[in-house]
């Protein structure tokens, strides 16, 4: 009969690979956390938590904005694309 290691799953913090310890995090980020946090996983449901694990979102990316004059931008590639033809 064979034997299948089974595979630790990753942190549930984004971007961390190393393997869940408790609470769905590593063992430093079990460190890392607040009191508050810690009582509030603790009170958790076992789903609740392997839902709030699942989340892993990405951190929120700032807007990108143009605060220069867009006349001058749009001028500028026009020129561009006549150079190139």
């Amino acid at each position: 009969m064979r034997h299948w290691k089974k595979i630790a799953e990753e942190c549930c913090i984004y971007g961390c690979e190393a393997p869940r310890f408790i609470f769905g995090r590593c063992k430093m980020h079990v460190a890392a956390l607040d009191s508050a946090s810690y009582q509030r996983l603790r009170k958790m449901s076992k789903t609740e938590r392997r839902a709030e694990f699942q989340k892993k979102t990405q951190p929120e990316k700032h807007r990108w904005e143009w605060c220069g004059d867009e006349d001058n931008l749009a001028e500028m590639t026009a020129k561009l694309e006549v150079h190139k033809q």
